[in-house]
């Protein structure tokens, strides 16, 4: 991990996780103050049934001295006139997003209004997000940060990785759309700004609701719902079109989330003490 100029928070986390379990605290100090450097929070560790484990540790009372200007490092490196850019349209998505969902007043305005959010999200994307990605590259974490957002229930979601604009592409596709996008996400993929899992699961939805019409090449499955019922028809093909652009196999995808659905019914019964391999984090919004 050292040899990498940039590191995605969620995997010095799970690094940091994995090394608590096998004993490995030196390591679990190294991997979680490489995570500070990408945003990982010490409420993200006081929350976490095994990382908390850290705080019992000899060591920890360097890794917290360490933390402010670890911290700061993160929030340097965070470009903001974009960050700020980008929040106000992922705001303005979710603002239409919202005014969709199912209430009482807007059962018989509900058409109207998917069509009016899907010419902001028209606007958001070819019309600015587009430029953005040309001139800066893919906004993901390693430009912005990580995501932060509030719940309706009145708390604070931290998230390991930045999904906004992946949000808003999600949005934009939802409806049959030129994809001539494609390339140009697929080269930020290349150049590290944009994960293979996120690329995949855009180019997925384009095929799920595009209905053919514009995206009719092969998926990559990378939706849960979405992967094969027979794996033996055509998976040299599916799996080395998932290679080509960094995925793991299907099998071992699915062993992901099978695993992480294992996990929530675990959490749900107080069971803790588990490994993450993709997660988010919640705590109380402070005034």
């Amino acid at each position: 991990m050292s040899q990498y100029d940039f590191i995605f928070a969620e995997n010095c986390y799970t690094a940091a996780q994995t090394a608590v379990a096998a004993n490995e605290f030196e390591k679990a100090f190294y991997f979680i103050e490489r995570g500070f450097r990408q945003g990982i929070t010490l409420k993200m560790v006081n929350s976490d049934s095994l990382l908390v484990q850290l705080k019992r540790k000899h060591q920890w009372e360097s890794t917290r001295n360490k933390y402010d200007s670890l911290h700061n490092i993160y929030l340097n490196n965070i470009n903001w006139e974009l960050r700020h850019c980008i929040d106000s349209l992922y705001a303005l998505d979710h603002k239409w997003r919202n005014k969709h969902e199912l209430h009482p007043w807007n059962f018989l305005w509900r058409p109207f209004i998917w069509h009016k959010w899907k010419k902001v999200t028209k606007h958001i994307v070819e019309d600015t997000l587009i430029g953005i990605i040309k001139k800066y590259g893919y906004p993901s974490e390693r430009l912005i940060g990580l995501s932060i957002d509030t719940l309706p229930s009145g708390k604070t979601y931290f998230s390991a990785s930045n999904s906004y604009c992946f949000t808003i592409f999600i949005h934009y596709f939802s409806v049959p759309r030129n994809i001539h996008i494609n390339k140009l996400l697929k080269d930020e993929v290349k150049q590290g700004y944009l994960t293979p899992q996120a690329f995949a699961r855009i180019v997925d939805y384009q095929t799920k609701w595009g209905k053919q019409k514009y995206y009719q090449g092969l998926p990559f499955f990378q939706w849960y719902s979405h992967f094969p019922i027979d794996y033996s028809k055509d998976m040299e093909v599916i799996e080395n079109h998932r290679k080509e652009i960094g995925l793991g196999s299907i099998k071992f995808e699915k062993s992901l989330w099978d695993r992480g659905f294992k996990i929530g019914k675990l959490e749900r019964l107080k069971q803790y003490g588990h490994i993450y391999l993709f997660r988010t984090y919640y705590d109380s919004l402070k005034p």
